[in-house]
């Protein structure tokens, strides 16, 4: 899987473990102001391995910490990195 949908999926477990967000996988991509649910489609296979990657077997790219993204350089949060298109913050 690529590095940028690697740490998109492991913001979104990173969020589903912390207390500040949803239990669920469907909360945390529900939640208000998250993502756009309008583009939702079947994932392929790239999308797949990036999940298993994450969700299966634990890897990571993102520090424990690092639980917002963006897809603008301009935020209040503390910049982590920019990967891909998105910008991961603290």
């Amino acid at each position: 899987p690529s590095k940028s949908s690697a740490a998109s999926d492991v913001y979104k477990r990173q969020r589903l473990h912390s207390s500040r967000f949803p239990s669920t996988v469907n909360g945390v991509i529900y939640q208000k102001g998250q993502f756009s649910t309008s583009s939702l489609k079947a994932p392929n296979a790239a999308a797949e391995a990036a999940v298993t990657s994450v969700f299966i077997n634990g890897n990571t790219v993102l520090p424990s910490d690092v639980l917002f993204f963006r897809n603008s350089g301009s935020w209040d949060h503390e910049l982590y990195a920019k990967i891909g298109g998105n910008y991961f913050y603290y």
